[in-house]
């Protein structure tokens, strides 16, 4: 469930947005799955407007709708009463930058006072046995840093991995999840596993299962959503979209 002071992630304007919690009400009487949800967040006034924070209704059926919850279990954090204050005194800001202040840096901020997003630990891969279903790792992909699911692993000579991630389809096409085979050579590539000792995370084979249902969607962007979405409640982690 969705309570006052909590920091979500939602679909907004054909992407993933964070926003605060700062109040929770039923908008149907005979389903308590459908909710209102009033947020603080950045708004998107169109191309040549000025995103500004703004308190703003959503109504989400939280049964179909990828509405997930933030989880700061593992940080010092303000109690959540403190969380819809300090969001509410930031409506009427227009300090948004895509790189370094957006919705999820001003979400983060009134929940902990940072505004940094926390990485993942992760380890270099050295030995066959470092890669199995369900870890995330992150890899060389058209030149550049990229994350997947690995979802099977097969130990010939060199490491075959299938892997769902976002592709790479042409600088003009649409960026879709897919399910892909790559060939890894560990004495010669940098292959890192991400580390997820400190978080709460499902089984691999439900993560496994989680990466595969999330193949075919389109919902790319550079700055939020380079892999995956976050699918679950994250531990303030940017990726830990594995966890619980």
């Amino acid at each position: 469930m969705v309570h006052n002071g909590d920091v979500i992630t939602f679909p907004y304007i054909g992407l993933n947005h964070e926003g605060v919690v700062t109040s929770v009400s039923p908008s149907n009487n005979n389903d308590l799955h459908e909710v209102k949800l009033t947020l603080v967040h950045f708004n998107y006034p169109g191309f040549f407007g000025t995103r500004t924070v703004v308190k703003e209704d959503f109504f989400f059926d939280l049964n179909k709708d990828y509405v997930y919850v933030y989880d700061f279990n593992h940080e010092n954090h303000f109690h959540s009463s403190e969380v819809v204050k300090r969001a509410l005194e930031r409506c009427g800001d227009q300090n948004f930058s895509t790189f370094s202040y957006r919705s999820s840096h001003m979400s983060r901020h009134c929940k902990t006072g940072k505004t940094e997003l926390k990485s993942l630990p992760y380890k270099r891969a050295t030995e066959i046995t470092n890669i199995s279903p369900g870890d995330v790792i992150d890899f060389t992909y058209c030149s550049l840093s990229h994350e997947a699911v690995v979802v099977k692993v097969e130990y010939p000579e060199t490491i075959t991995c299938s892997v769902v991630h976002y592709n790479y389809a042409g600088i003009l096409e649409t960026r879709t999840i897919v399910e892909e085979e790559f060939i890894f050579k560990l004495a010669g590539q940098n292959i890192f596993v991400h580390n997820y000792d400190e978080c709460d995370v499902y089984s691999p084979d439900e993560v496994v299962r989680r990466a595969k249902s999330r193949l075919h969607e389109q919902n790319f962007n550079t700055f939020s959503n380079s892999f995956f979405s976050p699918v679950i409640s994250v531990c303030g982690y940017d990726t830990c979209w594995a966890i619980k």
